[in-house]
């Protein structure tokens, strides 16, 4: 067990961590101090790219407690937490196992989206497979740019949702 030397008005001088070894009942403190038992908490529950949590120790009448505290990041951190959410969603609808591929994909799919548009506007008619194909290259389009548009309008908001993350604010 953990023990700290309070001094008369409630302050933590020292920790039992500072002594190799330590036997609290050779300790001598002076007239009104005392060794009290730490009590150790866990971390409250708390969104790790929106929040960080601290702690100090403070004297709880007969011992020394963990207080946590939550507190927002700034919101430059909150926003490429949004940011990252929507690319790692696009990421997922394109079928592509990281970043750069996903890049890649989006690249040949426009320049697919180009051949396909360069047949039309030269008067060729698009085959069956090919018009199937557009049309999937379009989709795909329109779900990215609704993505985005979800980011920004989740961004836009006066305080970013705990929940950002969740599938019904990306729906």
């Amino acid at each position: 067990m953990r023990y700290a030397l309070v001094d008369a008005q409630g302050v933590i001088i020292k920790s039992s961590d500072e002594y190799r070894k330590f036997d609290l009942s050779l300790a001598h403190t002076k007239s009104g101090y005392r060794w009290l038992p730490y009590v150790e908490t866990d971390p409250p529950q708390h969104v790790r790219d929106l929040e960080t949590v601290a702690f100090t120790y403070v004297v709880d009448g007969a011992d020394v407690v963990r207080r946590w505290t939550v507190t927002r990041r700034p919101i430059h951190d909150q926003v490429a937490a949004i940011k990252a959410e929507c690319q790692r969603r696009i990421v997922a609808l394109t079928g592509a196992g990281g970043i750069i591929e996903c890049i890649i994909k989006q690249s040949n799919a426009n320049m697919r989206a180009n051949e396909l548009n360069d047949k039309r506007i030269n008067g060729g008619t698009l085959t069956e497979a090919e018009a199937g194909e557009a049309v999937a290259l379009r989709n795909l389009a329109v779900a990215i740019k609704a993505l985005r548009a979800k980011s920004n309008d989740i961004e836009a908001l006066g305080e970013i949702p705990l929940d950002y993350a969740a599938d019904a604010r990306w729906a």
